[in-house]
């Protein structure tokens, strides 16, 4: 599939329709994602990283490519690792990705449960 929505950000306009691309089948990369990898994987392969993670930091660039990310910790400390280093480790396509936490039960670990 080639577009801009959610690429550029922007709304959708009628010259930049979503289409599909006849070529995209023949790329040796067709599918980029999502893919979901568990915090004992990025354990493992990014040495460092704290078993108990309160929060994940995400630093990006001006073309929002991941520079940076810190795993804080739930005292305050974190461990911080390179964006390149990040996509190496995990075998990444590139430094243009997102994380998103995924929790072992359904509330926000910063919510009260009230």
């Amino acid at each position: 599939m080639t577009g801009t929505v959610g690429v550029l950000g922007g709304p959708a306009l009628p010259y930049l329709r979503t289409r599909r691309d006849r070529f995209d089948a023949r790329s040796p990369f067709p599918d980029w994602g999502p893919v979901r990898v568990a915090l004992s994987s990025i354990r493992r392969a990014v040495g460092g990283v704290p078993a108990k993670v309160a929060r994940v930091r995400v630093f990006r660039n001006d073309a929002a490519r991941v520079t940076s990310i810190e795993f804080v910790r739930p005292n305050g400390s974190f461990f911080e690792v390179s964006g390149a280093t990040f996509q190496q480790r995990l075998r990444l396509r590139s430094t243009y990705f997102e994380l998103t936490p995924r929790y072992r039960n359904s509330r926000d670990p910063g919510s009260r449960g009230d």
